[in-house]
């Protein structure tokens, strides 16, 4: 059971630096900006998915209006 602990304790590790890890070369391949860091700082565990639902809103309304675009030209 202990090793159960310790595994699962360095599995999390591991995806934390992995996840930092394309956290920052998407920051350094400017595929995010700025404002992702302090988006990020507004989701909390109450709302652990809320980076995921602005980002998602992002792109449905960019979509939205590249294909409004599209029409208009």
């Amino acid at each position: 059971m202990m090793c159960h602990r310790r595994q699962r304790g360095r599995l999390k590790q591991f995806l934390k630096y992995f996840c930092f890890g394309w956290l920052f070369l998407l920051l350094v391949r400017e595929f995010l900006d700025g404002q992702f860091l302090p988006l990020q700082e507004l989701q909390d565990e109450g709302n652990p998915d809320f980076v995921v639902e602005v980002v998602s809103l992002f792109f449905d309304d960019s979509k939205k209006l590249l294909n409004d675009l599209t029409i208009a030209l």
